[in-house]
């Protein structure tokens, strides 16, 4: 006599919520992977953002200096800034920022 081991019964149902269960796996694996991507790709960004930050400030700064100077009278030698704002009908930045914004657009 000859024991053998009974081979499981195949049930599909169970295969199928096997196969469902791999299949959203695989999917969310490959979400997580985009995510993962698209972060390095922003850390990437930022990184030069970082690294170019002061030459473009310089750029920025010395533009804004070559038009000012081109715009504006030089201010007398040791002047009270404060007396001469009031003098010359001076505001403070925030009365005029939203026509700088304006304008700035419009070049």
């Amino acid at each position: 006599m000859s024991s053998t081991v009974p081979e499981p019964e195949q049930n599909p149902r169970r295969e199928t919520e096997g196969q469902h269960m791999a299949h959203e796996l695989r999917k969310e694996a490959e979400r997580l992977q985009a995510l993962a991507d698209q972060l390095a790709k922003q850390e990437d960004e930022l990184q030069d953002m970082r690294a170019n930050y002061p030459v473009l400030r310089e750029f920025y700064f010395n533009k804004l200096r070559e038009f000012l100077d081109k715009t504006l009278e030089p201010l007398p030698e040791n002047v009270d800034l404060e007396a001469y704002a009031l003098e010359h009908d001076g505001q403070p930045l925030e009365a005029f920022i939203d026509e700088i914004d304006r304008l700035a657009e419009q070049q």
